[in-house]
């Protein structure tokens, strides 16, 4: 869920607990610092959040972008990023199992 437009504290421990991943060591990609690769493939990545009422285009288009930068340091595709309110459960199945 977002709590007053962004991640709550599961969704940002998963994104911590994601660090580890990767090693602690610094490379300059692009004028950036990225962790090093630890492993040679990791898994594509996809969010589905949970809207509150307050919730705006602009809050989702924060998190779209921390979303895409965590990925990339995470060295990973974010497939897709949906909101529960405007997809059903099945379409959000039906998406995570064509990828």
């Amino acid at each position: 869920p977002l709590v007053a437009g962004f991640p709550s504290f599961r969704v940002k421990m998963l994104m911590d607990r994601l660090i580890p991943l990767v090693h602690p060591y610094i490379l300059l990609v692009n004028n950036e610092c990225h962790h090093v690769k630890r492993y040679e493939k990791y898994p594509d990545l996809g969010f589905i959040l949970q809207k509150e009422k307050e919730t705006t285009a602009n809050d989702l288009k924060i998190l779209e972008d921390m979303f895409e930068r965590l990925s990339l340091n995470f060295h990973a595709d974010v497939k897709f990023i949906r909101t529960k309110d405007h997809h059903t459960s099945e379409s959000i199945a039906h998406e995570i199992s064509s990828i």
